[in-house]
């Protein structure tokens, strides 16, 4: 993947699944990461937790 330092994304539905796996990606090559879910649930936060 390209060099995303300095990029800032967005991703939805970053709880688990392809939105996590997609947020990871990005986190990986350096962008900053804005993520969203319908509710701050406990996977929300533990995916939060991991990505950060």
């Amino acid at each position: 993947m390209t060099e995303l330092t300095g990029k800032r994304v967005l991703i939805t539905g970053s709880k688990g699944g392809i939105g996590f796996a997609i947020a990871k990606k990005f986190a990986e090559a350096g962008a900053e990461l804005v993520l969203h879910a319908r509710n701050e649930s406990p996977e929300f936060i533990e995916a939060k937790t991991k990505l950060s």
